[in-house]
């Protein structure tokens, strides 16, 4: 495992405090569980920590066709909580709310895809909020 100071040393401080702040505090995401812990988590973090953090969610969004269903389901209900979450709770750049938009279209393709009708109204009233900003 590297340490902060490995990281420092071969790829600078700024990379280093970069994977520091994305690092996930396993005490703190035991007491909160996960949900609560990523909101507040990514309420806080630096842009480009949030940037980094949104494109790693887009990612793993684009990957839910090969979970299984639980996984899927559960990945969709967190994903639009955080996301209303820091949308209401921070303020986000451009970029930021590309990706944004860019998560909440793959999730809306994958809750047609899988006839979760529970998310369309969420999702849609996300969509909303995102054009008002």
């Amino acid at each position: 495992t590297a340490t902060y100071y490995d990281i420092i040393d071969l790829f600078g401080i700024q990379v280093a405090s970069l994977v520091l702040e994305l690092t996930n505090d396993e005490d703190m995401l035991k007491e909160l569980g996960k949900t609560k812990y990523l909101k507040l988590k990514m309420k806080n973090m630096s842009s480009w920590a949030l940037t980094i953090k949104l494109c790693d969610r887009l990612d793993n969004a684009c990957d839910l066709v090969c979970s299984n269903e639980k996984f899927r389901n559960n990945y969709l209900k967190d994903t639009i909580e955080i996301i209303n979450y820091i949308m209401d709770n921070r303020h986000l750049t451009k970029t930021q709310i590309i990706i944004i938009k860019d998560i909440i279209n793959k999730l809306n393709l994958i809750a047609n895809e899988y006839e979760y009708n529970e998310y369309y109204n969420l999702i849609n009233k996300t969509k909303a909020k995102i054009k008002a900003m």
